[in-house]
């Protein structure tokens, strides 16, 4: 190997080659290496062996962004000078490498108390280090998550000397991360490629962060899910430069439905499971119970408590501040185990957590056995996302009352029949098809929503009386849903 790369072994790909420079200016800074510390997700309550962490999973996202690109450099060289293409290049792999750069602490668990606490601010300081109008404008139509802005953020103010540098552009690396694409783009063929790009960070199904977590999850967990052929997906990628959208061969069809496929089961069966709502659940409640401790104890409002702990600024390099006589910057998963721990170790929640009690009893166990139980309407009278917030509300107050509680399992992320902004194009002998009607309709109201309910450990001799009190709101939610329709027409 040359002196050029340095290798990372990957069990998941393989051999992962980074250029040194990319190491030197990115890899190698405290903002990367804290990934080390943060762990991918909440599975290994339901599958011990699924550790692993965002370090890992943005290298691989790297490399499935190196891949696409070698496959579509010779075309986009024949369109542009080597100076434009190497800003292209440049630009997406960091994107890629820095997409998950600002997680919170314990990932998407984390990730709701940084939206609660910081989420009204993340715009404007992305905003402001991207520091480009048009960026601006059209930030407030951007459907990120909050780690997602906070990504950008942190990469845009923590990297700003190495973009310039390395010939990074800033405003479209931060597009990339937050899956914003360039307005009036058809008449310049530089930004119809940077929209195409930004498709392939931040899009949906065939974008380089999910191609590895799919791999990545499938692998951790060890289920048998669809095998998804990389290589061929991979190279049946084309970029139409007239109209700046991604087309997908027509020999990479299978692919592409096997990716669906796999992403489907994650959301399905592994995501949403009870034991991953759980502890996912149990983890934020005792988040939250630190929370109220450290107010306590630095006498600040938990507003305050809430930023130091969870705002991007704490990942720069002047972010370090203080909380009751504790030193925070850069916090990790055990940071914040070794806070719960000083604070609040007593709390049912955290013991929950840390040491695996289940403390409650979970309703019913899969998605197939809530659809069962409350049958809600497959055709016609679609429930939307008003009505099952509606229901989420009224199941919680009743589970409340038995020592427990309901959360909702992203309830529009478990089934392929909801898809959003799928711009792919079927390429078959030089005729363009629209591929979207292979991956299900595209009204948002469509998909499939999901609840899990627990009630304490205790009340376990009430489960048939809790569970007619949920039918009954179910039915409830239902009559004001088609009163509510009626008024509506």
């Amino acid at each position: 190997m040359s002196l050029k790369y340095k290798l990372f072994r990957d069990p998941v790909h393989g051999d992962i080659e980074v250029e040194r420079w990319i190491c030197s200016a990115f890899v190698d800074s405290d903002v990367f290496q804290r990934l080390r510390f943060v762990e991918q997700s909440s599975m290994r309550m339901l599958f011990p062996g699924a550790r692993h962490d965002r370090f890992i999973h943005s290298l691989g996202t790297f490399l499935m962004a190196k891949r696409i690109f070698d496959a579509l450099q010779d075309s986009i060289r024949v369109c542009f000078e080597e100076e434009q293409v190497h800003e292209f290049r440049n630009t997406f792999l960091i994107a890629a490498l820095l997409h998950d750069c600002a997680h919170s602490p314990f990932s998407h668990t984390g990730e709701s108390l940084a939206k609660y606490y910081c989420g009204s601010e993340i715009d404007k300081l992305l905003a402001g280090a991207v520091n480009d109008i048009s960026f601006k404008n059209e930030l407030s139509r951007s459907r990120s998550a909050t780690h997602e802005k906070a990504s950008a953020y942190v990469a845009c103010v923590r990297f700003e000397a190495e973009f310039s540098k390395h010939s990074i552009n800033r405003v479209q690396l931060a597009r990339m991360i937050i899956g914003l694409k360039n307005e009036g783009a058809l008449n310049d063929p530089v930004m119809r490629v940077y929209n195409c790009l930004i498709s392939l960070v931040n899009g949906f199904i065939i974008d380089v962060d999910r191609l590895d977590y799919l791999e990545r999850d499938t692998w951790a967990t060890g289920i048998r899910n669809a095998s998804v052929d990389l290589e061929r997906l991979i190279s049946g990628l084309e970029i139409d430069f007239d109209l700046g959208e991604v087309i997908i061969n027509n020999s990479a069809t299978s692919s592409v439905i096997n990716a669906v496929a796999a992403r489907d089961y994650i959301y399905k069966w592994v995501i949403p499971h009870h034991k991953v709502a759980y502890a996912n659940e149990v983890l934020e409640r005792a988040m939250h119970a630190l929370i109220h401790a450290l107010v306590k104890k630095s006498r600040k409002t938990r507003g305050e408590v809430g930023k130091i702990l969870f705002s991007p600024d704490r990942l720069l390099l002047n972010g370090q501040a203080k909380l009751a006589g504790e030193t925070i910057r850069l916090p990790t998963d055990g940071d914040l185990v070794y806070l719960m721990k000083k604070y609040v170790p007593k709390d049912e929640f955290f013991m929950a957590y840390s040491e695996r009690r289940v403390i409650h009893k979970s309703l019913w166990k899969t998605h197939a056995e809530f659809m069962h139980i409350f049958n809600p309407p497959k055709k016609g009278e679609r429930l939307n996302q008003d009505f099952w917030d509606m229901f989420a509300g009224k199941a919680n107050a009743i589970c409340n009352k038995y020592g427990g509680f309901a959360t909702e399992a992203n309830p529009v992320k478990v089934s392929m029949e909801k898809v959003a902004d799928v711009k792919f194009v079927l390429k078959d002998n030089k005729q363009k098809l629209d591929l979207t009607y292979l991956l299900g309709p595209q009204r948002q109201d469509e998909g499939v929503y999901y609840l899990n309910a627990y009630i304490g450990n205790s009340y376990a001799d009430s489960t048939d009386e809790v569970m007619i009190q949920l039918r009954g709101a179910f039915d409830d939610c239902i009559k004001l849903f088609k009163a509510s329709t009626k008024t509506n027409q």
